[in-house]
């Protein structure tokens, strides 16, 4: 599975030139995003998500890859 995630700046405030920051809150930040994400049932209690994502394209952005896995119990059934 995968979607594509942008996220367009406002331009609402001006960058300073000498600011050298690439944090996900520094101002007017914009990146695209392709991350693939791939779901699987051990049983019908246990599941397993594996999840990549990486920057397609940015700006005042760390362009650094990301990787999760998270391991889900169903204690409802």
């Amino acid at each position: 599975m995968t979607k594509l995630n942008v996220i367009e700046s406002l331009k609402n405030r001006k960058t300073e030139a000498s600011a050298n920051s690439t944090s996900i809150f520094a101002n007017n930040t914009e990146f695209t995003s392709l991350p693939f994400k791939a779901n699987y049932f051990v049983t019908k209690k246990f599941e397993i998500s594996a999840l990549v994502a990486s920057i397609l394209s940015g700006s005042i952005i760390a362009a650094a890859p990301s990787y999760s896995l998270v391991i889900f119990i169903d204690t409802s059934k």
